[in-house]
């Protein structure tokens, strides 16, 4: 609420050590170490995000997993420009464009954006053929593309998505369709490759046996294989070796 956060910033303004307080405490955030400018970056909340902006805090707190507000925003941004129905009092352009005006600059998490897009197109152009020198999906190849990631989809099933998904009703998807509604393709499908990372005592171990478990998936750790080369003596074992007895990562 903005009135909230005027009046509350407003009651440490005379305070000078108050007032640090306050600052340290809002960019400490919660439990996930989200502080109230990731919360209102990643809810478009521009009027909020410009006062917490001007008022001081930290602009590149970095949440658990890597996030920073600008994250949030850019996010925020993306998943809106698909809503059918938007407010006027969301505002996620000037969200970003505030906080770029004041430092903020984008975490970890951009990183892993931007590898998402990369396999999504290799999808894609696995997939797609050439049309008018761009690769496109037609009905068949939307069908063979479900296929390939482990779905069985009844030609009513294909119908709808080529519905959704084909905009300007030409009868083929092209790659900024696919791209914008790739949820829409992938929501719910199983994954055929799960990455598990995390430091040591993590607890991807255990993640790895529920997994098994409860999904029926083929576990391959890499640290078990890393370290059967190093016990055979292989090139790669010896390659690794120093790398892992230091603790590092491979």
């Amino acid at each position: 609420d903005l009135d909230y956060v005027q009046q509350f910033l407003a009651a440490h303004e005379t305070d000078e050590t108050s007032q640090k307080e306050l600052m340290e405490l809002m960019n400490q955030g919660d439990y996930d170490r989200r502080t109230p400018l990731h919360l209102a970056a990643g809810e478009g909340h521009h009027q909020v995000v410009k006062l917490l902006c001007e008022a001081g805090v930290d602009v590149n707190a970095t949440d658990r997993w890597g996030n920073r507000p600008l994250d949030d925003a850019l996010q925020f941004s993306s998943s809106y420009a698909q809503q059918t129905e938007q407010s006027s009092e969301l505002q996620p352009a000037a969200c970003i464009e505030t906080l770029e005006k004041h430092g903020a600059k984008p975490g970890n998490t951009s990183q892993s954006v931007q590898v998402e897009q990369e396999a999504l197109l290799d999808l894609l152009h696995k997939y797609a053929q050439i049309r008018n020198g761009a690769p496109t999906l037609d009905w068949h190849d939307v069908k063979d593309l479900l296929q390939g990631i482990g779905q069985e989809p009844t030609d009513a099933v294909v119908q709808k998505l080529m519905t959704v998904a084909d905009t300007d009703g030409d009868g083929i998807i092209t790659e900024d369709e696919f791209m914008q509604h790739s949820e829409v393709f992938l929501g719910g499908r199983p994954a055929r490759i799960i990455l598990v990372v995390g430091g040591p005592g993590s607890g991807k171990g255990l993640l790895c046996e529920r997994l098994v478990k409860e999904c029926g998936v083929v576990h391959l750790s890499s640290g078990e294989l890393l370290r059967a080369e190093v016990a055979k003596g292989t090139i790669l074992g010896q390659q690794v070796k120093e790398i892992m007895d230091s603790g590092g990562l491979v």
